[in-house]
């Protein structure tokens, strides 16, 4: 495998390698929209490339796993793309899932998007990550936050040396100073007076803090060493930074572990951000992202810039794309949040006046039949009593007729039945004065079982009203005995 694969946007259409600087491949295949990198990124020359920069490293790595827009210049275009190289190689194990151009050119067809105003940020199309050695860039793409130049005509600012203790240090030299100060002063416009190594950023807020202990820990070679012994202090210094800023990344994506795995039943949890901001309080972090974020409200932030960033999402999307067998079943209304019972509230209320609205049409129906029936009535008494007048020389022997038997009283239904049946609502032989019944008192049991799911807040608002309290109280016959006895109480200490 080549020490590094990088593969964007082209017009070929099969695949052509390109040596590039620095022991680098570079493959490029015709791709629709974004570009995408395979990294082999053990091999990026950190230190060497980012010499200049290496009290900034943690700077470019959070803007890197945040996707901040950078514009990078170099000398050559050999400075350029290797500096974007080692940049994009910050963000490992995290795969950088933005759109990015080792050497940008005018040619390119974005360009039009970006030199009319338009950010990355704005347009996921759009590449974040620029290399560019024609300073017309930096008039074109003035808008860019964050500019950051590459590449030795002069000696660095940053001149390490060798004492008994420690064993590296950064000092800074009279010139180094003066050149600084006017960097501070001109700002990116001290490129077109002459190239110098420096960054720019003055919109972008930094929370992370350097390691300053490793910087004192990197070996620089003297310049009269051998090169056997540059490249090996060079290896060990690129291993250095590469386990801190991997371990750095590690740490920041443990807490996402429960959304890789299966839990106690055997099913990974969805994705949920919101429940992820409130949890992420309680987590215990590693000291490796705490040293570096000492304020709780720094970390947080940068959890919270992060989990909405597009190599987050392309990262979680492709986690659980893996799993999707695994995954939990997504819930049908919103899930209950701790702290804020709105959604299961408002719920329970819309269902509260459903039921009554039901029960106030079934009532209104009911009392509908009721008076038909007792229209009914009279006519219905009358035949019996036709029935018995009939004439008696039909009878040959009136003394050998049975004596009728006094009719026996019916027994009276008990609760909401009995009301029903007394008032006309239904009879042994009708089939729809049944299922009203039936429908009755299923509406008034649902109407009592959803008032007691309330929150005590809403069943007061409910016994607030007249209509309502009387209702309630109606429904006690419906319920067991210790529903009945908390819908006295409450009742009780609303009168």
């Amino acid at each position: 495998m080549p020490p590094h694969v990088l593969v964007w946007r082209g017009d070929s259409p099969a695949p052509r390698r390109h040596a590039s600087p620095r022991g680098c491949i570079m493959a490029v295949w015709p791709l629709a929209c974004v570009c995408v990198c395979v990294c082999v990124r053990a091999q990026v020359d950190l230190f060497t490339t980012l010499f200049a920069h290496l009290p900034r490293l943690w700077q470019l790595w959070e803007m890197a796993l945040l996707g901040e827009p950078l514009l990078v210049v170099g000398l050559t275009p050999g400075d350029a793309s290797a500096a974007v190289a080692a940049v994009v190689s910050l963000t490992a194990p995290l795969p950088f899932r933005l759109d990015f151009r080792p050497y940008y050119t005018i040619h390119d067809p974005s360009f039009r998007a970006l030199s009319s105003g338009a950010l990355p940020r704005d347009d996921a199309s759009l590449p974040s990550l620029l290399g560019v050695t024609n300073l017309y860039f930096l008039k074109a793409l003035s808008h860019f936050p964050s500019v950051l130049s590459v590449g030795r005509q002069e000696p660095s600012t940053w001149t390490p040396t060798t004492t008994s203790t420690t064993a590296v240090a950064a000092v800074l030299n009279p010139g180094a100073a003066v050149r600084a100060l006017r960097q501070r002063v001109r700002g990116v416009q001290t490129l077109m007076h002459g190239h110098t190594e420096g960054m720019w950023a003055p919109t972008v807020r930094s929370l992370v803090r350097p390691d300053g202990a490793l910087l004192q820990r990197l070996k620089r070679p003297a310049p009269g060493d051998a090169r056997s012994k540059v490249l090996r202090l060079t290896a060990a210094n690129n291993d250095m930074l590469r386990y801190h800023f991997h371990d750095m990344t590690s740490a920041l994506l443990l807490p996402f572990a429960r959304y890789r795995e299966p839990g106690l039943n055997g099913l990974v949890p969805r994705w949920d951000a919101d429940a992820f901001m409130a949890e992420l309080s309680a987590m215990q972090h590693p000291p490796s992202l705490t040293d570096r974020y000492p304020r709780a409200a720094d970390l947080r932030e940068l959890f919270s810039r992060f989990i909405n960033c597009t190599n987050f999402r392309a990262w979680m999307g492709a986690q659980q794309a893996a799993l999707g067998h695994m995954l939990a079943p997504e819930q049908a209304g919103p899930p209950p949040r701790s702290g804020n019972r709105r959604p299961r509230d408002e719920e329970l209320v819309e269902m509260f006046c459903d039921a009554e609205e039901k029960l106030e049409r079934v009532g209104s129906r009911t009392a509908t039949s009721r008076a038909a029936t007792a229209t009914a009535a009279p006519h219905a008494a009358a035949t019996p009593a036709a029935l018995t007048a009939a004439p008696t020389t039909t009878l040959t022997a009136s003394a050998a007729a049975p004596t009728p038997l006094p009719p026996s009283e019916p027994r009276t239904p008990d609760g909401p039945a009995a009301a029903f049946n007394a008032a006309g609502g239904g009879t042994s032989g009708s089939a729809d004065g049944g299922d009203e019944l039936e429908e009755l008192l299923r509406l008034r049991r649902q109407l009592a079982s959803l008032f007691l799911a309330m929150p005590e807040d809403l069943q007061w608002a409910v016994l607030s009203s007249p209509s309502r309290r009387s209702l309630l109280t109606g429904l006690q016959e419906d319920l067991g005995a210790d529903q009945q006895q908390q819908l006295q109480d409450l009742v009780s200490k609303m009168q």
